[in-house]
């Protein structure tokens, strides 16, 4: 029985260490959704995404083949510009992160999915808008969304938006999309 209270006793220690390693995560889930809900701080955390995914592919932006923050000849700032080769050109690419209206839509109403769908569009129209710029631009640009569940739903359950995308000449990547579109990129330019 002693045998079995000193099994107990250790039992117990480590649920109570499993409990205060529950509590430390619950506390940064609670802050990485303070980060999330500032427009300005997703912004940046998208960014950041951004420049890790071109960095991973690519390397250190020194060599040239992408610069992040590019004022344009319109005046607006792109999140990055890939200087591809032939027939692709330069590409400009815009993070966006829409988590008010698709957290609002996750109850799956009617109108909050449309003001989702809407927001969506916003953003491909303002990319398509800013971002193609004839003679300096390819007439293509991407939107990135930093989170794979933004992406993933809009796959999954509005193929309009992909359409829509498309007829305006934006690519929507997630970060795995981006990753492969940046390395087939990669690939061609060592190729050359």
């Amino acid at each position: 029985s002693n045998k079995t209270f000193m099994n107990v006793l250790e039992r117990l220690n480590k649920i109570d260490e499993a409990q205060k390693k529950i509590d430390s995560l619950n506390g940064e889930i609670v802050s990485l959704q303070g980060v999330l809900t500032d427009k300005k701080t997703r912004g940046t955390f998208g960014e950041v995404n951004l420049e890790y995914i071109l960095n991973n592919a690519f390397g250190s932006n020194k060599n040239g083949i992408y610069k992040t923050q590019v004022k344009l000849s319109t005046g607006v700032i792109a999140d990055a510009i890939l200087y591809a080769p032939a027939p692709l050109g330069t590409i400009a690419i815009d993070s966006k992160f829409p988590l008010e209206n698709y957290q609002r839509m996750t109850d799956r109403t009617k109108s909050k999915e449309k003001m989702f769908v809407s927001d969506v569009k916003k953003h491909i129209n303002d990319i398509s808008e800013k971002y193609i710029i004839p003679g300096e631009t390819t007439d293509e640009a991407i939107m990135f969304l930093p989170a794979e569940a933004l992406f993933a739903e809009i796959n999954a359950y509005h193929a309009e938006l992909l359409n829509y995308a498309y007829s305006k000449k934006v690519w929507i990547a997630g970060p795995t999309t981006l990753i492969s579109t940046v390395s087939i990129i990669s690939m061609i330019l060592k190729n050359m």
